[in-house]
């Protein structure tokens, strides 16, 4: 299977590069970034429909945060653009953000920043990142930061990700990718 991910910003572009490079064969996925949701929506069509993607048949996965948006409503309308490009698609949502998967991975963000975090696995909202309204946030505050560097974050927890047990990971988001990507948990 070949995979095409859109994106809405360069940090997922960076963690899906460096974190699907172990675990998809060479050559089976690219990762197209866009400026914001805005940019994303406005060119999914455009992308979709690439004279570059004929012929291979590729799987389009539609990637973006949730944020403060509904999450029906977001993935119905990105549904309806995908609709009309007659390719194959699936459309996943980080909820509320790409932070909520780095913190479903406690021992991996030890493992990125040298400290041990695992203890947090015992607070309720380590236990469902996904419903963290601010993970980004609270990412700031875990690594004493005033504001978090995403394309950095990014690249060190894919990193570090790579490296641990991917069914451990508290983020409901991530493992539905993870199917998505065909990576049985």
């Amino acid at each position: 299977m070949n995979y095409v991910f859109l994106v809405e910003e360069e940090s997922m572009r960076v963690f899906l590069n460096i974190f699907l490079t172990n675990i998809l064969p060479e050559g089976t996925f690219q990762v197209v970034p866009h400026e914001g949701k805005a940019d994303l929506k406005k060119s999914i069509v455009r992308e979709m429909c690439m004279k570059k993607y004929n012929g291979n048949n590729p799987l389009f996965i539609v990637m973006i945060d949730k944020d403060s948006n509904d999450c029906i409503k977001l993935k119905a309308e990105l549904d309806g653009l995908c609709r009309t490009t007659n390719q194959n698609y699936k459309i996943r949502i980080a909820c509320h953000e790409l932070e909520a998967w780095h913190l479903g991975d406690l021992s991996a963000l030890s493992r990125a920043y040298g400290k041990d975090f695992t203890g947090l696995s015992q607070k309720e909202k380590f236990r469902q990142p996904d419903k963290l309204g601010n993970p980004a946030q609270v990412l700031e505050e875990l690594l004493n930061v005033k504001r978090l560097r995403k394309i950095e974050n990014a690249r060190e927890m894919a990193t570090a990700m790579r490296a641990s047990n991917l069914s451990d990971n508290k983020s409901h988001s991530f493992q539905v990718f993870l199917r998505t990507v065909g990576i049985g948990i």
